[in-house]
């Protein structure tokens, strides 16, 4: 596989604490989590159902038909960026701190992830291991 670096691309370097790929259905696709983190590791299946029932929860009530949806579910100090693309959820745990340049690069991690693997999505066998290379890519947008 040929990587091409794009020069315009920046490393966030704001405090992520963890990135989530989930489901519509609430399966922990993949998690990149902050070695420091334990708590978040030991917790990822619940997060993901979490994650995707407070999406579900929240797009019945707004109403499908509005085109509004989630975008962020904020806690105190910390907060989860959320996308949702093709029924799938990214998600990005991060301190308070609503910048542009991690939303876009969400947006670009979403496009990259579908590209690889829109077809084993849809025909998803609850087998997870495949998404685990998808680690490199995260790693070209974020520092966790």
């Amino acid at each position: 596989m040929i990587v091409l670096e794009d020069p315009f691309l920046k490393v966030s370097h704001a405090a992520i604490s963890a990135f989530f790929i989930v489901s519509s259905a609430g399966h922990s696709l993949f998690s990149k989590i902050n070695a420091e983190n334990d708590l978040l590791k030991k917790n990822i299946i619940q997060i993901g159902g979490f994650i995707s029932a407070i999406f579900i929860f929240s797009s019945e009530l707004i109403g499908l038909e509005s085109g509004d949806h989630l975008k962020a579910i904020s806690f105190k100090n910390h907060q989860f960026l959320v996308k949702m693309k093709d029924d799938i959820i990214f998600a990005c745990l991060t301190e308070r701190n609503d910048s542009k340049e991690i939303k876009k690069n969400i947006d670009l991690i979403a496009e990259k992830f579908l590209d690889l693997y829109e077809e084993r999505v849809k025909n998803f066998d609850g087998d997870v291991s495949a998404f685990n290379e998808f680690e490199w890519v995260i790693d070209k947008y974020f520092k966790i």
